[in-house]
């Protein structure tokens, strides 16, 4: 009776460490997936910003034209540097945003590697659970009283 009780204890011991080792792993697994998640977030703030940025570079820039073709009767902006350096800016921010969506594709990629926790498979021997059909009942219509 002692050896038995021994071997309970045993397995008790056995079965107890490796929840232990498990919840481990799972909470590390969600912390890592909380910040993954964090990450993106700021990173998409960082993008609806420089979409913001452009917008205000592009109001300049129509003001700019506005008061050249008003003022000074400019038709070609070729040659005009502050206009194509205006260009350039806009095409920087357009080129940040475009590192931006990399950066969080390469989040995605790495949570897609991370290791999932497995369920237990279940054996031939477990059964499952079945939960009983959900039966309706359709109301009875009153009589129609003529």
């Amino acid at each position: 009776m002692s050896n038995l009780w021994k071997e309970i204890k045993d397995n008790v011991k056995e079965w107890s460490a490796a929840a232990i080792k498990k919840a481990d792993e799972v909470s590390k697994l969600a912390v890592e997936k909380t910040g993954d998640f964090t990450k993106i977030s700021k990173i998409k703030l960082d993008i609806r910003q420089t979409h913001k940025d452009i917008d205000n570079v592009f109001e300049d820039l129509g003001r700019y034209i506005y008061m050249q073709v008003k003022d000074k009767d400019v038709t070609s902006f070729k040659t005009n540097t502050e206009f194509n350096d205006t260009i350039k800016k806009i095409d920087g921010f357009k080129i940040k945003i475009k590192n931006f969506e990399k950066e969080i594709d390469n989040i995605k990629k790495e949570v897609e590697k991370a290791e999932v926790v497995e369920k237990p498979k279940k054996t031939a021997t477990q059964k499952t659970k079945t939960q009983p059909k959900k039966t309706t009942k359709t109301a009875k219509k009153p009589p129609i009283k003529k």
